[in-house]
């Protein structure tokens, strides 16, 4: 749209220039009109933004926003004073005075929101900012799982505190909370473990406002207290035998849609078996793609996991194997994950917990048992089955050694292939002693029935 022929010499001719401009909107509308002494208004498609240029220290142009324009019924609305021609001339003026006093108006305008950003609104920008990356590294199920975490803190209504408020004792509160909660109502797989997630989460949120935001704060919440008198133990649950018997024969029968577990996802059902038989994370069966499983020479390869000790190679006993061969024969056409949800993406840690629990009910096991008890439950067989700790280690991915400068400087070695294809041998052994403690045995070594 072309302005008007004569430039307004005042403010109040000004300001009904931007009126007639507004009063008529325009898609894709860009302009740049100079109000003199270094004060512009942008008009774009329905609204006018003041700014300011201004030399920096190495002789950059620097362009400072100051505000909207808004007057009248629409400052109403919004609850906010108005901002006009006028304001934003004295704030330009203000502005120049600051830099000639060599105040850096960026650093001006950082503390400024530093003093008003609430926690919400910086969860926001780093959940958006995340959103960005890799996909590979930041997989969907991370991002639900995260506002999953972040519904706690708008629960307790901590997300309207400004981040310059927000205190560690906030935030050790609502964790402790959150597991006196979890503790009342006998939801045993949550004590602990969700509020120790959100606090993490709200430092994660609060270090990346900080380093990324520039924000001139202090991260309070870095270091967590917990409150006197709280003790968390540390989740130690793993399938006992007999519960460990009683969940593979209902995995075995849902393979022909029998038993207990008829009408679950057999997806999911393949997936904890996965967990039992390999001691592999939710998180990496949930990232396991075509290109990972070699079915040729029994292996999966994990290329991405949350250390360096992760990426590694496992070996698939025969019982996984037929497990996994079922399971990528299932795949439609064009699926890239191996364990894919409803709409064809990776599954999700979520679902993976929401299908423990319905396993356990349909079981009626006395504890409920979460996705990450196959894994326990698969290094404690091997352990039980005299299988080496160095062994085990490599292939659940943990830091292998003792911790000592021997095992982690000067001892290199690892276990070789056929060492870790005996290991899961042995937890496939164990898996269905417990299963089936009346297998015949032949020649010294046990018939087993592979079901896929």
């Amino acid at each position: 749209m072309s302005a008007s022929p004569k430039t307004p010499a005042t403010d109040q001719g000004w300001t009904a220039h931007l009126r007639t401009l507004l009063a008529k909107p325009v898609a894709g509308r860009r302009l740049d009109k100079a109000l003199g002494g270094g004060l512009y208004v942008r008009v774009e498609a329905s609204s006018a933004v003041f700014f300011c240029r201004w030399a920096d220290p190495s002789g950059a142009q620097v362009r400072h926003v100051l505000g909207h324009f808004v007057e009248g019924p629409a400052a109403v609305a919004a609850g906010v004073p108005g901002f006009g021609v006028t304001e934003a001339r004295a704030s330009a003026a203000a502005l120049r005075g600051a830099v000639a006093n060599g105040i850096d108006p960026r650093a001006s305008k950082s503390a400024s929101a530093a003093s008003e950003t609430t926690l919400g609104e910086a969860y926001d920008l780093y959940k958006a900012q995340r959103s960005m990356k890799d996909g590979r590294q930041r997989r969907e199920s991370t991002k639900k799982l995260d506002d999953m975490m972040w519904a706690h803190v708008e629960r307790a209504g901590l997300d309207r505190r400004r981040l310059r408020d927000l205190t560690a004792h906030d935030v050790a509160a609502l964790r402790d909370d959150i597991t006196a909660r979890a503790r009342a109502s006998k939801q045993a797989r949550a004590t602990g473990s969700v509020g120790s997630r959100v606090a993490s989460l709200v430092s994660r949120v609060v270090a990346w406002s900080i380093s990324h935001k520039k924000l001139p704060i202090t991260n309070a919440v870095g270091k967590i207290e917990r409150a006197e008198g709280v003790v968390v133990q540390a989740r130690k649950r793993h399938l006992v035998d007999e519960e460990l018997g009683l969940v593979w024969r209902a995995l075995e029968q849902r393979e022909e849609n029998e038993g207990a577990l008829a009408g679950l996802s057999i997806s999911a059902c393949r997936a904890f078996a996965v967990a039992l038989t390999t001691g592999l994370r939710i998180g990496e069966i949930i990232n396991l793609t075509r290109a990972d499983i070699d079915l040729d020479k029994a292996l999966v390869h994990v290329r991405f996991g949350k250390t360096e000790n992760a990426i590694r190679t496992v070996p698939l006993s025969a019982q996984a194997l037929g497990i996994m061969t079922a399971q990528v024969a299932s795949l439609p056409k064009g699926q890239k994950h191996v364990f894919p949800a409803t709409d064809g993406r990776g599954w999700t840690a979520p679902a993976a917990a929401g299908f423990a629990r319905t396993m356990s009910a349909k079981l009626g096991l006395a504890e409920l048992v979460a996705f990450h008890d196959a894994r326990r439950s698969a290094v404690t067989l091997m352990r039980q089955r005299r299988v080496a700790m160095d062994v085990v280690q490599q292939i659940v991915g943990h830091a292998v050694g003792d911790g000592s400068v021997t095992s982690t400087v000067y001892d290199q070695s690892r276990a070789s292939l056929d060492e870790l294809r005996d290991a899961v041998e042995r937890l496939a052994r164990a898996i269905l002693d417990a299963a089936h403690p009346q297998r015949e045995e032949v020649g010294g070594s046990k018939i087993i029935a592979i079901r896929a």
